[in-house]
């Protein structure tokens, strides 16, 4: 759904469209359930790089229902990492029988599928291909199990096997597990997605759309399923996910080369090749020294010669190579020419007509100006020659989007920030404005000028089209705030409607040589937004991130998306639809409802708000930072900023977090910590831009402040700012009586974060403050407050499934509260837990675990 407004949410867009009418509330209803269906889904497999309680296990059906005759699996199944032997599923049937589909590499980029009769024979081995073994490299499987024939049909990708003779009955009410099973605890490192599971009349479809949470949902709507240790795919759809960091000590550029899935990073002499699909970085160096003297290191990528062409508009000696070729395949740079335009253009945009393989350049700043000219490059006489075009007027400019608009001549021109004059003393303003520009024709139209007062941002320098050429991708960001945050939008092509569709990045925009660029990889199905910050004119960082295509925004909901879900929503909505539109009506009478003596809506806020005294420290939402359980941030206005915390920035900021009381952490505690594949010498750089981004990430939160002191790193903190770990750590200490069940049930000291890092750290935690809540515990079980030590006692499971004084807790609470066969349930699966993880027998039995007020058994 697009809205008018970048955040909006569907209940102010559901109101306005009552006040239009009860037919056009249903057609928004419609359009935001029919969105639903064009998420990106799947779920990916914790391994055997994992913690074997860690591994990924996904049980289709909580019940399983039952087929006669046959039966069909079908899903798409992608290899993630194909060094990982494992089960991609198991099916067991009535009598216990294991059926199993198990993935090899035995190397040499091939690897094979199985399909076994448990640990008995195999049946079926299909061949895979080294371009089937690729990340994001999705085949489709079918499992068609043939029961009256005691035979079975696989199909990979279309292509069929056969085999017979596996001991089927007539009818089975199979258990369907996808990864860790039982005993079968090798999980190959892969992801799956539209899962389908037919027979009969009988049919079940799982999106695996789920964005959090272990529940698995039918397209009905219905919970039918449990999965352990999830990773929801959908997630990296919203959430950029940082993949490289490298520093130049010289001016650099960086250009994406979409036939190789690379990005070249160019220097002088060499460049760093980064390989986007298999995540390598490697150094090349030409045959010859690059010849144009770089300043902003502008470039394009030509196929036809498979060369990269770098160029300067200006600010280039007279006669000196303004334009040279990389041939990627021999690695020598030639000179193509020396001309250049009449003032620097800093921030302009680049078209290629791919038919005349001729380039143009248009707008851009320089020399106090705006411009709004467009040249293209005339390599016959080696000049670039102003071109005029008819029709529509863009405005001078710099920080516009440019992007191909679905034919090789025409391009979309977005946005910018200028004015009429040209003039800079003039002042300027942010435009949000679209032009179709055909470079053949020589012709610009102007499709919509949008006017947002809400918001101040240019785009980045390129834009994305959409596959149905409806709508196009930019990346935003306030310029002119040094230490600000980009986002990923979609607007629409037809009206300028918008939406945010990612997470916020923290950058740094000091230099105006600071560049922002944005590239979509069919090879791997990623965005990539390439983010070159300058420190200064000479030395910069470059980031890259990606995002799985399409984006999606997240829904508050975990539920399936299918008819039986807009079934339960649609009898409700249209009830409110009725209210609402009649409640608008008399709202003319009335002025807002003050004349009934209703509260404002602002007295109505002011009453929602959290009361600061005597409040759950678990609930509070204004400068506050949650580290047990999953990070959460709050700034100081109450807004989620968690997104501002890359996995590397939520590491920093617990090992300083948790340094501070000890006198902080230095630099080669840091690196060692952080980095220890890499040598403390070579991690200067990364670990100062790490800081910078922690402490830009913290800006916005008051009571807390990063700094250097006795050559180590520390917070300073004061009561202004709210730390659920700190509060917890302090309670403990002295003891004052209050609860603090909600801070320590959280979970976990960063439970979200599967960083091998910081183990130590968390068994340092749990070290110091589980005999504190064992002193609770026992105070809490005296008083027979029987909920709260339930709580405390679970959350300690959840630390230490074996630590045997939390379950003889547990287990007292259970048989005083709910009884003893609560209690046995309990233990059972404590008993299970226990001997399938430490392959020996739990030595206690349940009438012999010892009560905790007397260490003897119950009577």
């Amino acid at each position: 759904m697009l809205y008018e407004k970048a955040g909006r949410s569907f209940i102010p867009l559901f109101t306005t469209a009552v006040k239009r009418g009860l037919t056009g509330t249903i057609l928004v209803l419609l359009a935001v359930l029919s969105t639903r269906e064009t998420r990106a889904q799947g779920l990916l497999f914790n391994s055997n790089d994992s913690l074997l309680l860690k591994r990924t296990a996904y049980q289709v059906f909580s019940n399983s229902p039952e087929f006669n005759d046959r039966f069909s699996i079908k899903f798409d199944l992608s290899i993630w990492d194909k060094k990982h032997f494992g089960y991609v599923l198991t099916v067991k049937d009535d009598a216990g029988k294991l059926y199993t589909l198990s993935y090899l590499y035995p190397g040499k980029d091939t690897g094979y599928l199985h399909l076994n009769i448990g640990n008995e024979s195999n049946k079926i081995k299909i061949l895979l291909t080294a371009a089937q073994l690729q990340q994001r490299q999705w085949m489709t499987i079918k499992l068609d199990f043939l029961l009256r024939s005691d035979s079975m049909y696989m199909w990979v990708n279309g292509r069929q096997y056969r085999a017979g003779g596996f001991g089927f009955t007539k009818s089975m009410k199979p258990g369907i597990f996808f990864g860790k099973f039982e005993a079968l605890n090798d999980v190959p490192s892969m992801a799956i997605r539209d899962l389908s599971i037919s027979g009969n009349t009988q049919e079940y479809h799982f999106p695996l759309n789920e964005w959090k949470g272990e529940a698995v949902h039918a397209t009905s709507g219905k919970e039918m399923g449990h999965v352990d240790f999830p990773n929801w795919l959908i997630n990296e759809s919203y959430f950029w996910k940082e993949r490289l960091q490298q520093r130049f000590e010289e001016v650099s550029g960086v250009c994406y080369v979409p036939d190789s899935s690379k990005l070249f990073m160019f220097s002088k002499r060499s460049m760093q090749v980064y390989d986007l699909a298999k995540d390598q970085l490697k150094e090349v160096y030409y045959r010859n020294e690059l010849p144009v003297n770089m300043i902003l290191a502008k470039n394009i990528y030509m196929a036809a010669g498979n060369s990269i062409y770098v160029y300067e508009a200006n600010n280039v000696r007279k006669d000196d190579p303004t334009i040279a070729a990389l041939n990627l395949s021999t690695l020598e740079w030639k000179v193509i020419g020396t001309a250049f335009v009449p003032e620097q253009r800093h921030h302009h945009n680049l078209l290629f007509d791919s038919v005349t393989n001729q380039f143009y350049l248009f707008g851009g700043y320089g020399s106090f100006s705006y411009f709004n000219t467009f040249f293209r490059y005339d390599k016959a006489v080696d000049r670039w020659a102003p071109t005029s075009f008819s029709g529509d007027t863009i405005t001078p400019r710099f920080f516009s989007a440019a992007g191909n608009a679905g034919r090789p001549d025409e391009y979309f021109i977005f946005g910018g920030f200028g004015n009429a004059s040209g003039q800079q003393v003039v002042g300027g303003r942010h435009t949000y404005d679209l032009y179709r520009v055909n470079l053949t024709d020589k012709t610009i139209k102007k499709l919509w000028d949008r006017k947002i007062s809400d918001s101040n941002f240019v785009p980045a320098n390129n834009l994305i089209l959409s596959a149905d050429q409806k709508y196009f991708y930019v990346i935003c960001y306030p310029h002119h705030i040094s230490h600000t945050g980009l986002q990923l939008y979609k607007f629409s092509i037809e009206d300028g409607s918008y939406e945010v569709v990612s997470s916020k990045v923290p950058v740094v925009s000091e230099k105006i040589e600071s560049d922002i660029n944005l590239f979509l990889d069919k090879n791997t199905g990623e965005l990539y937004c390439v983010i070159q910050e300058f420190s200064d004119a000479q030395r910069s960082t470059v980031r890259v991130l990606s995002l799985a295509w399409p984006p999606v925004v997240p829904v508050a909901d975990n539920a399936g998306s299918g008819p039986g879900w807009i079934k339960i929503l649609l009898i409700p909505v249209l009830i409110m639809s009725c209210v609402l539109f009649i409640r608008f009506r008399k709202k003319r009478k009335q002025e807002n409802g003050q004349a009934a003596g209703l509260p404002s809506g602002a007295e109505v806020q002011q009453a929602a708000l959290p009361a600061e005294e005597g409040q759950d420290p678990g609930a509070i939402r204004k400068n506050a930072i949650y580290v047990l359980g999953p990070l959460a941030v709050f700034d100081k206005k109450g807004t989620d900023i968690t997104h501002l915390f890359s996995p590397k920035i939520r590491q920093l900021f617990v090992l300083i977090l948790l340094k501070t009381p000890k006198g902080g952490i230095t630099s080669r505690e840091i690196s060692l910590a952080l980095w220890p594949e890499k040598e403390v010498t070579k991690t200067k750089n990364i670990r100062g831009v790490n800081i910078n981004h922690l402490r830009n990430a913290l800006a916005d939160l008051d009571g807390i402040k990063l700094v250097f002191l006795n050559d180590s790193y520390v917070f300073e903190m004061d009561d202004r700012l709210f730390c659920d770990y700190l509060a917890l750590m302090n309670e403990a200490k002295n003891d004052t009586g209050k609860d603090i069940t909600p801070l320590f049930t959280r979970g976990k000291l960063l439970e979200d974060l599967d960083e091998p890092t910081l183990d130590t750290l968390r068994q340092g935690y749990e070290d110091d403050i589980i005999p504190i809540i064992f002193e609770r515990m026992n105070r809490l079980y005296q008083q027979q407050d029987n909920k709260s030590v339930h709580k405390l006692s679970e959350s300690i499971l959840h630390m230490d499934p074996f630590n045997e004084g939390a379950i003889q807790y547990q287990l007292a609470v259970l048989r005083r509260w709910k009884g003893a066969e609560a209690a046995r349930k309990k233990y059972d699966a404590f008993v299970l837990n226990y001997e399938k993880s430490l392959g020996v027998a739990y030595a206690i039995p349940f009438d012999k675990v010892p009560l905790p007020e007397t260490g003897l058994p119950p009577q």
